[in-house]
């Protein structure tokens, strides 16, 4: 049995990390976080990072020199769990010096090939016709595996399969989770903020597309998403040499979201749904062009069947639970309409949904937005974002720094 006592987590500060480092904590384990510094945990959330019961290491695991300053003289851990920083460069950091008897890697679901760019023998029109997303789905390399080349037109994609290659040439025996959407208290940019600020608003309606209303919603928890880990951290004959997609046990669909979100609150929410060409306003939940979506779901059946993996917290009641908590605690509005790029524009949405309940469709096809609905900051597809003209290539030049929370450009004059 591999020794694990002394763990280091990169990160642990987040949505899914402050329950990882609590479900060590509990297994008794000696853990040291490395992560920036930048977003400190409340008190509440986190109580170990202000009682000294974790050893906490400030610095910047996005670049080569501050993962070595960090880390070099903190000597050998039995796992190290990589949740945030260059993957890449922490991977190679660890597969010299005899440093660490385990490597724990989360990286992110988007490499999969989903975007509508399909362009394979089992694809059709820019899909694949499987739409059960699980470890062996294409991902986007040349020949869908992680031993071809990248060539998504996104180059963060590229750089994240990038990044998994090399984990597993540092590493053989090391564990990867690939990460979808996460949510819970705490989430810096919450989608539940979309449903919780028009419940508190006493809105008597949400639109959103018909078929985004009934298509599934394949996410993760963050207390799930650290059970994973846990999971992978307990069993680890089970786990080595092994990828696994994270996601809850549930799918509950976008409608039934919504609902489950206003019940938490007791508000009465109509969800009306709109042909697509209408549908404007659930841009930011799409995160996509809503008349290209195809509707897929995650599976975490291989976690559940070489981990035991089971949600500690049902969809159901997390997503409750994350709804109540951002009543009680809302984000800074201004700033929640610049990420989730949804400009709240009731008086706009409420013109849609006279005309359209009149049968007025060529009028409410006319109505012009104020502030054109987006797919997101962070997102990541192919199409033209209506809310930003940036493309990919534009918004992921430069290099990150986890002080500004931003990529910053080189200047051409250095």
């Amino acid at each position: 049995m591999v020794s694990d006592n002394r763990i280091l987590v990169i990160g642990g500060t987040g949505v899914s990390g402050v329950h990882l480092v609590n479900g060590l904590l509990e297994r008794g384990k000696n853990v040291t976080i490395f992560h920036s510094g930048t977003h400190k945990p409340s008190k509440d959330f986190a109580p170990w990072y202000y009682e000294g019961r974790v050893k906490i290491v400030y610095g910047n695991a996005f670049k080569k020199k501050g993962i070595e300053d960090a880390l070099g003289d903190l000597g050998y851990f039995d796992v190290v769990c990589s949740m945030y920083g260059n993957l890449r460069s922490i991977s190679k950091f660890f597969s010299t010096g005899n440093r660490l008897g385990r490597f724990i890697s989360i990286g992110g679901a988007p490499l999969y090939d989903m975007f509508g760019t399909a362009n394979h023998e089992e694809s059709v029109g820019g899909w694949s016709v499987t739409n059960l997303i699980t470890e062996s789905y294409r991902i986007q390399t040349d020949d869908g595996t992680l031993n071809g080349e990248p060539n998504s037109y996104n180059p963060k994609l590229n750089q994240m399969v990038l990044a998994e290659r090399e984990v597993f040439r540092d590493h053989p025996t090391a564990t990867h989770l690939r990460y979808p959407l996460m949510y819970g208290p705490y989430q810096l940019i919450p989608d539940e903020y979309m449903v919780v600020k028009r419940c508190l608003d006493k809105r008597p309606y949400i639109l959103i597309s018909q078929f985004l209303s009934r298509a599934p919603r394949s996410v993760c928890y963050g207390a799930n998403g650290a059970e994973f880990v846990l999971k992978a951290i307990d069993n680890p004959e089970a786990s080595k040499g092994e990828i696994f997609l994270v996601c809850d046990d549930d799918h509950p669909t976008n409608g039934q979201w919504i609902k489950i979100i206003a019940n938490s609150l007791g508000h009465d929410l109509e969800v009306i749904e709109v042909p697509d060409e209408l549908a404007a306003a659930s841009r930011p939940l799409a995160k996509e062009d809503i008349t290209k979506l195809n509707a897929y779901m995650m599976s975490n059946a291989k976690a559940q069947r070489l981990l035991g993996y089971t949600d500690p917290v049902p969809a159901i009641d997390a997503i409750a639970e994350t709804a109540r908590w951002l009543a009680k605690h809302p984000p800074n509005h201004e700033l929640m309409k610049t990420m989730l790029q949804d400009p709240f524009e009731y008086e706009t949405e409420d013109m849609i949904v006279e005309a359209y309940r009149k049968g007025d469709l060529k009028s409410a096809r006319e109505i012009k937005w104020k502030t054109q609905p987006g797919y997101g900051y962070f997102y990541y597809g192919n199409n033209l974002n209506p809310a930003d003209s940036r493309t990919q290539d534009e918004k992921h030049s430069g290099e990150y720094d986890p002080t500004k929370v931003r990529r910053i450009k080189q200047s051409s004059k250095l």
